[in-house]
């Protein structure tokens, strides 16, 4: 197999200068006051954002006045941020767009791997900090009876660094989501929690990722999103650094069916292809003139 990769070296020249003045603000449950972990904070005065960390917290530059954050289990909030010492504790609401547990009884036996699994033809490697990624995988009419969904699958390779190029360690979130009625990702998500791997985790290929309990399969199809999150804090200002894990990329599909979008370019989702600059290149460079690149992952199913 003759596998071309690309890897993103990331010129950290944010927006914002290194910090001479920080503010720290933690986010929580407004009922459990549980700390509410990789929330997306968009900065809305200037171009980019970041996570909060596995505890809720974040550090903003002081520069910076309204924030908007949104996390798949929440209602969005926007926020004034006040020249208050920190650290601030902002409260986010539950929302009800939860799907309710459904139990799948009599485990059908036979498991089947379906999706984009396959490297056929180059394929390129990934790698952007705090990106989300998804790929839809449309509902199959031959399918008798609804199948049930059991495990998660994508590929990642963990990668080292040097001097010249130091590596970030990414924290990689996966879930499960129906489209919306434009087809693209929506905020409804079939698991009771997203699954988060820990940035010190280390990738070698083909990761399954087993669900708690199995989830029916939508009969509008179902998107596999795969987060890149570097929490807490705005990375260093003029330096390139290499994110790891990479996320891998497929040629095996003539079907546009990924979507993607990052909290530094207005954390909307838009299809990965030619209408896309940021995907261009990439296309063009390893899948030819008429290519189409999509996310390599897939699901398995009990049926």
């Amino acid at each position: 197999m003759n596998a071309k990769l690309v890897i993103t070296l990331v010129l950290l020249t944010t927006t914002l200068p290194a910090f001479s003045q920080e503010k720290i603000i933690f986010i929580k449950d407004s009922v459990t006051h549980e700390p509410v972990p990789f929330a997306a904070i968009q900065f809305a005065d200037k171009k980019g954002g970041i996570y909060s960390n596995e505890i809720g917290q974040a550090v903003l530059p002081d520069s910076i006045r309204r924030i908007l954050i949104s996390q798949i289990a929440y209602h969005t909030r926007e926020v004034e941020i006040e020249p208050a010492p920190s650290p601030i504790t902002i409260l986010l609401t539950p929302a009800l767009n939860q799907l309710p547990e459904v139990l799948v009884s009599n485990m059908p036996s036979k498991r089947k791997k379906i999706g984009l699994l396959k490297p056929k033809g180059s394929f390129g490697v990934i790698s952007t900090p705090n990106t989300n990624f998804a790929l839809f995988i449309p509902f199959d009419p031959a399918w008798k009876q609804q199948p049930a969904i059991t495990s998660i699958i994508a590929y990642l390779n963990s990668i080292n660094g040097n001097e010249k190029y130091p590596v970030i360690k990414s924290s990689i979130r996966f879930d499960l989501r129906l489209p919306d009625t434009k087809g693209q990702p929506s905020n409804v998500s079939l698991l009771k929690e997203p699954i988060v791997h820990p940035s010190e985790k280390r990738y070698h290929g083909r990761e399954t990722v087993h669900l708690p309990r199995p989830v029916p399969f939508p009969s509008k199809g179902v998107f596999i999103v795969v987060d890149c999150i570097i929490p807490a804090q705005i990375l260093i200002v003029e330096q390139r650094q290499i994110i790891s894990p990479t996320i891998c990329c497929t040629g095996s599909s003539t079907s546009e069916q990924t979507w993607s979008r990052t909290i530094t370019n207005d954390f909307t989702w838009r299809k990965m292809n030619w209408h896309d600059p940021a995907w261009a290149g990439i296309i063009k460079s390893f899948y030819g003139e008429n290519g189409v690149i999509n996310l390599r992952a897939g699901l398995e199913i009990a049926y």
